[in-house]
């Protein structure tokens, strides 16, 4: 299955690779930005490999939604995780695929194709991080230090109402405390990043599922923890908001949280 989620990633990377920088149709989605042919070509490539290599399994994919299925495996699907970046031209996007074995994360995959860069997990055997020039080495977490120093990640919000006002509001109290916030258009490049020490932390306060599967198997495995906003153990099952990090600043993080009323 390690090497599927791999092959998967790959492939679908390869596809968005090929169509980078390229004029591309857009359909816009309701409250969540648009899709590109590109996202969808992508899509199907994982799908079709997925009917081949396991059928019979659950699937739950951004663009086409859940297929249920007989089989006790389940893959979570982003094929273009930051497709705002993707069409502007930013290489900062990724394919991102995670496969859990009766409702526990086994393996992920989180593949930039602009850099090459592919982070894979396996639960209880760590995740690593292969680049063009350098092969796999193991991931970890930074080291525990206070929130003042820390360098912090949060997502996009595509909404424009009072909801909007609140996350501005809370991302002010957040950046006061921290040395500074990245906003970076990749929920999945962003837990990645969490498990390999760039980042201290990340938080957001809603995600779908497909979005963070395989950035939380990520986390987990190099060592740091994944919360819902409230500090409560995040689960698939709900997604509603996340914090990831080292354990000091994922406490830090949700304690702003619950204070301003994102918690």
């Amino acid at each position: 299955m390690r090497e599927l989620v791999t092959r998967l990633s790959e492939g679908a990377g390869a596809i968005l690779l090929r169509r980078f920088g390229t004029t591309l149709r857009r359909t816009e989605k309701p409250a969540a930005g648009f899709v590109t042919e590109a996202d969808l070509e992508a899509e199907r490539f994982i799908l079709d490999e997925l009917a081949r290599a396991c059928p019979g399994a659950h699937v739950i994919a951004e663009e086409s939604g859940e297929t249920p299925g007989a089989s006790p495996w389940t893959f979570y699907v982003d094929p273009l995780d930051g497709t705002t970046n993707y069409a502007h031209g930013l290489p900062w996007f990724a394919v991102s695929v995670a496969a859990a074995e009766a409702g526990v994360l086994r393996h992920a995959a989180i593949l930039n194709p602009a850099t090459g860069e592919l982070c894979r997990a396996e639960r209880g055997r760590g995740a690593t991080l292969r680049t063009p020039t350098q092969a796999e080495v193991p991931l970890r977490v930074r080291d525990d230090a206070p929130l003042d120093e820390a360098v912090l990640g949060t997502g996009d919000d595509y909404a424009r109402d009072h909801a909007f006002d609140q996350t501005l509001f809370v991302l002010a109290n957040v950046y006061r405390r921290c040395r500074a916030v990245r906003v970076m258009g990749s929920v999945a490049l962003a837990l990645r990043d969490v498990a390999a020490g760039r980042l201290d932390g990340f938080w957001q306060a809603s995600v779908n599922p497909w979005d963070v599967a395989a950035g939380q198997l990520a986390v987990e495995e190099a060592g740091g923890l994944v919360r819902t906003c409230r500090g409560e153990p995040f689960t698939l099952a709900r997604p509603s908001g996340l914090v990831a990090g080292r354990a000091a600043v994922v406490e830090a993080i949700v304690r702003e949280l619950t204070q301003h009323g994102e918690g």
